[in-house]
């Protein structure tokens, strides 16, 4: 049976993410995952595999919390069939940037 985790995961994949988003994916080292974290290199490997694999999870946990909080912000201010109007604008706009984003990328 696996052992319990000594450590938070969310605070970690927070950690982890601030991490990613001050020095970007590449630049950011298991070492400066395992400083910012606090958590020594074997936990965070037996915990997520790989570098790649960590910021996968911290980007979903970011997209998670980022949705949940549009949703309950833009439900306390509108009617349902406003609110989902605007998350789908919203949406529709976020495709639209990250495909920009990718041409950009690979056109450079």
């Amino acid at each position: 049976m696996p052992a319990e985790k000594q450590f938070d995961v969310d605070k970690v994949l927070d950690k982890a993410m601030q991490a990613f988003w001050l020095r970007g994916y590449e630049a950011t080292s298991m070492q400066d995952l395992v400083d910012c974290t606090g958590v020594n290199r074997g936990s965070l490997y037996a915990t997520y595999g790989d570098k790649h694999t960590l910021f996968l999870a911290a980007l979903r946990m970011y997209d998670d919390t980022l949705r949940k909080k549009m949703l309950a912000e833009l439900e306390a201010r509108f009617a349902p069939r406003v609110t989902w109007h605007l998350i789908m604008r919203i949406t529709y706009k976020r495709f639209q940037m990250l495909r920009l984003a990718l041409k950009l990328r690979i056109c450079s």
